[in-house]
């Protein structure tokens, strides 16, 4: 359930992300036209996509992680917060390594990202 909803935010904060663009655009009085041009000149959907997938992995680590840590809980209350601690530590762990891997995976297979647009 972690992964979905993780996955389901990022495109929650894309959509916002981008329609707050918008909205700044047009307070500030400025055409949309530039807007757009920069926006799809930037965003690619190797981009798009690579958020989504890296997100819901980040979700599936941090449930695992935690899930386990929790249900081997053992000592009480001081065991509890033990494993609470210990399911942090390894999920922020997990979640940098994996984003290391990950990033330099998708600008290997992906030279065109590497690119300052």
């Amino acid at each position: 359930a972690l992964m979905i909803v993780t996955g389901l935010f990022d495109v929650y904060a894309l959509i916002f992300g981008i329609f707050g663009g918008v909205v700044a655009t047009l307070v500030n009085g400025a055409p949309l036209g530039p807007f757009w041009a920069t926006f799809f000149g930037n965003a690619s959907t190797t981009d798009l996509w690579g958020s989504f997938v890296k997100c819901t992995l980040f979700g599936a680590i941090i449930a695992v992680v935690c899930s386990y840590k929790g249900m081997t809980a053992k000592g009480g209350a001081e065991g509890v917060g033990r494993a609470v601690n210990q399911a942090v530590v390894i999920a922020f762990l997990g979640i940098f390594a994996f984003n290391y891997v990950f990033t330099q995976t998708l600008l290997a297979t992906n030279p065109e990202m590497l690119v300052i647009k």
